[in-house]
């Protein structure tokens, strides 16, 4: 069911290891991941720093790519989000490959939306045509970002988490309509930068995530993975699967969550449609 992987930081860090090194890495995760499941139909990684973002995707395993590999030898950044895939809406090919980027934001998903045939229709009737038309590929993932940007940049939401809270409250509705007397089920693990801000959401998939505040070195490599000078290091990093066995918390279940100025993590109740 994919695999995400997101770190924002005060400081540009090597992620080098999370991706490859690590007992967990993202890159064991491809081949299998702790539900015994491969992740093979494609990869996509995106570096932030100020001003920039830079986004490698490809529609191959990560775990058989040289690619994947030199691109994660070189991920340093003050923003990184990772996503493996497993098809489930839209066939591997690079339009369908996350994260999805739109000028300075990048999101990443893990889920599944039930009765997309249906949902489809009425997400794309609720988009303004700007962003109806920026659509490259058929995910339903690809879709509701377009949904979560014309909450902020176009309906006002005052924040990232709540522009998700609104369109995951419009998409949990369509689900349940479309639904009817069947069965709809929503997965919705969101990992969502923009400019140098992260947000996200957790809904009935797995999420994990790891606060930093100082620099440290690297059990795997013995190496510090950012260098601060005399200032003050923080760092908050969030993943389908804790990647080592040390220091990660659960996401809470049903919410939306943000990361502050100060690197601190918030979360909040996801709305129930009525």
């Amino acid at each position: 069911m994919c695999r995400l992987y997101g770190m924002i930081a005060s400081h540009p860090t090597k992620v080098q290891c999370e991706l490859l090194h690590v007992q967990n890495s993202l890159i064991r995760q491809a081949g299998e991941d702790e539900q015994g499941f491969s992740n093979p139909h494609g990869w996509g990684l995106c570096l932030v720093n100020d001003g920039s973002v830079r986004c490698k995707r490809q529609a191959d395993p990560a775990h058989e790519s040289a690619k994947y590999r030199r691109a994660s030898l070189r991920a340093y950044a003050l923003g990184v989000l990772a996503h493996l895939r497993r098809a489930t809406v839209g066939e591997p090919r690079i339009e369908n490959t996350h994260p999805f980027r739109w000028n300075q934001s990048v999101l990443a998903h893990n889920g599944h939306v039930d009765h997309f045939e249906i949902v489809k229709d009425w997400l794309l009737d609720d988009l303004p045509d700007e962003r109806r038309q920026a659509i490259r590929g058929s995910t339903d993932s690809e879709h509701f970002f377009q949904l979560v940007l014309t909450e902020y940049l176009d309906r006002g939401a005052p924040t990232m988490h709540d522009a998700l809270q609104r369109a995951a409250l419009r998409l949990r509705k369509w689900v349940r309509d479309a639904a009817g007397d069947r069965e709809g089920g929503l997965g919705l693990n969101i990992l969502w930068i923009y400019e140098g801000r992260l947000a996200g959401s957790r809904l009935d998939r797995t999420l994990w995530y790891r606060r930093r505040d100082c620099t440290f070195r690297c059990d795997t490599c013995g190496e510090a993975h950012a260098d601060p000078g005399r200032e003050k290091y923080r760092s908050v990093e969030f993943a389908s699967e804790r990647l080592t066995a040390e220091g990660w918390e659960r996401v809470p279940e049903e919410s939306v969550f943000w990361v502050d100025e100060d690197f601190q993590v918030h979360f909040e109740p996801m709305e129930r449609p009525v």
